[in-house]
């Protein structure tokens, strides 16, 4: 085991990880699959893929809610039908060549949300080590596997594409690694609208570092920080060239959402809460933890970061539905990168804290994988 132990240790330890957890899930796929407890789709519309035997219960079992559409993209593309035009490009353009060669377009999509998180929990870990130290990278690594919805990560949505290019845009804006940066920054808008926010990491960064250097060309730089925009507008341009509806309107007729509207999802959240809706409970209870770790993050100085969190929790609670408050707010939560650094540092001061809160987020994000597998809505 020796070429083991040559491995760097943050690759060892995310390797350990990210195995850990997607051996985790799909056992309990393949439990509830040969058990009978998979209901069949509530949406006629919605597609099948790989739904007998083995591979039903390892992999089909995940095409789930808005896996559905990012396939009907990588088959049939836009096309197929408007309602795909909301979804952002990136994610099936890296998963297309293991279609055209022959791959199962679900197992393609798989492969690059496992993939890509791989090296993003490698980055997370090494961020870690920099800002809390070596110590930390246990309680922060399984934390970031446990944390309620995680398991979106392993599931064919591009969440784990968002996190890998954000803390690539992060690692390279610390290192002021600029170019590096403009061009992590523009895959992030091309992969989902919740990168908007980077904007204010980049924009912080750029002239902190503006501010110690000299030379005329130095405000070049300022342009990295429009790179997540640019992404997303070149999307919002093609999406105009083939004829759809403007972005918000097409959120707002199709979806419902109220869009840039804040205090119309936390009184629809409240209400919902009062309803006894589960769901809602633990959207409040994320929200609260990402408005204690922004605190954290102010307290200790670290200022861009903290400005960060603000714009994306700020961010993410403007887009609501009457019957889903908040909306994805669980899923799309789970780039928010100093929550975690702030619940390992927090946590880990106990042992005891960190082990039954770790346990705790834990039970939450499987009670999620099974919402999400027996179809009911966790996003």
């Amino acid at each position: 085991m020796k070429w083991w132990q040559r491995i760097p240790y943050t690759w060892r330890l995310a390797f350990g990880l990210w195995l850990g957890m997607r051996l985790l899930l799909w056992a309990l796929s393949a439990f509830m699959y040969y058990r009978g407890l998979l209901p069949s789709s509530p949406f006629p519309q919605a597609p099948v893929a790989l739904d007998q035997g083995l591979a039903g219960a390892l992999f089909g079992s995940w095409l789930r809610w808005d896996g559905g559409f990012y396939y009907l993209i990588l088959t049939q593309g836009y096309a197929a039908t408007p309602s795909l035009s909301a979804f952002l490009p990136l994610y099936t353009i890296l998963a297309k060549p293991l279609f055209l060669i022959g791959g199962n377009p679900l197992i393609a999509l798989l492969f690059i949300s496992n993939l890509a998180f791989l090296p993003a929990i490698v980055l997370f870990l090494e961020e870690v080590r920099t800002l809390l130290g070596p110590e930390k990278l246990l309680s922060a690594g399984t934390i970031l596997m446990v944390f309620p919805g995680a398991f979106f990560f392993f599931a064919p949505f591009p969440q784990s594409l968002a996190f890998l290019l954000i803390m690539l845009t992060w690692r390279f804006t610390r290192q002021q690694k600029w170019f590096g940066a403009a061009i992590a920054g523009l895959l992030c808008g091309l992969t989902h609208p919740t990168v908007i926010p980077l904007v204010i990491l980049l924009f912080g960064s750029v002239v902190s570092w503006m501010k110690k250097s000299i030379g005329r060309l130095r405000w070049i730089v300022l342009s990295v920080p429009a790179m997540p925009l640019a992404g997303f507008a070149l999307f919002l341009a093609w999406r105009e060239r083939q004829g759809f509806l403007p972005y918000i309107e097409y959120q707002s007729q199709v979806w419902g959402m109220s869009v840039f509207n804040p205090w119309a999802g936390i009184k629809q959240l409240f209400q919902s809460m009062m309803d006894g809706n589960l769901i809602s409970d633990i959207k409040f209870f994320l929200l609260i933890v990402g408005i204690f770790s922004l605190i954290w993050l102010f307290k200790n100085r670290y200022f861009i970061l903290g400005f960060y969190q603000a714009s994306l929790i700020g961010f993410l609670i403007s887009f609501t539905m009457p019957i889903h408050p908040f909306g994805s707010f669980i899923r799309y939560n789970l780039i928010s990168f100093p929550t975690f650094f702030a619940l390992a540092a927090l946590l880990s001061k106990n042992r005891w804290l960190y082990a039954i809160s770790s346990l705790g987020m834990g039970i939450v994000n499987i009670f999620l994988s099974i919402l999400y597998l027996s179809w009911y809505f966790v996003a």
